[in-house]
């Protein structure tokens, strides 16, 4: 078990389940509205929160930098935590894992 998915594992009952309707919901943008609103009460949620924001930034930031390796690495980093949740919440990894990777690199660039 790697440090991220320990953290999160390390999470009170409250939070998991709280995780879980968040999971359940990853297909719409419902997901990020009860993430929102469950961080208002929950600081683990929020500090979950913070986390994928931070690597969300760190990667459009590398991205406009054209820092491929820091990409990869940035990646490899949001997936750990999509599978840490998906394996502290009982959710099943998706069925098409092409469509699954790309729920979070669905954000369409400024021209």
């Amino acid at each position: 078990m790697t440090g991220l998915a320990r953290w999160i594992h390390e999470r009170p009952p409250a939070t998991i389940e709280r995780l879980k309707k968040i999971n359940q919901a990853a297909t719409s943008s419902h997901h990020i509205i009860l993430a929102l609103s469950y961080a208002i009460h929950d600081p683990h949620i929020r500090a979950i929160n913070k986390v994928i924001v931070a690597f969300l930034l760190s990667r459009h930031r590398a991205q406009r930098s054209g820092n491929f390796d820091k990409i990869e690495r940035i990646e490899c980093k949001l997936q750990e935590m999509h599978e840490a949740i998906n394996a502290v919440t009982g959710t099943e990894p998706a069925v098409n894992k092409a469509a699954a990777e790309n729920a979070c690199k669905r954000v369409v660039a400024r021209t």
